[in-house]
């Protein structure tokens, strides 16, 4: 018997898009590396970024997009995310 299965990722994070995540995990994945470059960081966690671990060396990280649309909110999102609020 065939089957469709499907995930709805459309109100992840309040975005309101399917391509909440690509975003969000391109700008961690960049933070990750640049923390490991710049020597502060070897393996910084998702959840270490979120507490705001390293927090002085990723505000100094400037992260852009070219776009406003789904893409944009998304890496908006992560980079938010990874420097939480003072």
């Amino acid at each position: 018997m065939a089957s469709v299965h499907w995930k709805d990722e459309g109100p992840r994070f309040g975005l309101g898009s399917f391509k909440a995540l690509g975003g969000a995990y391109a700008v961690l994945k960049l933070l990750q590396a640049e923390l490991a470059r710049r020597g502060v960081a070897n393996a910084a966690g998702s959840a270490e970024l979120a507490a705001g671990e390293h927090k002085a060396a990723t505000g100094a990280i400037i992260v852009t997009c070219a776009t406003d649309g789904n893409h944009g909110r998304s890496v908006a999102w992560g980079r938010n995310a990874s420097t939480p609020a003072a």
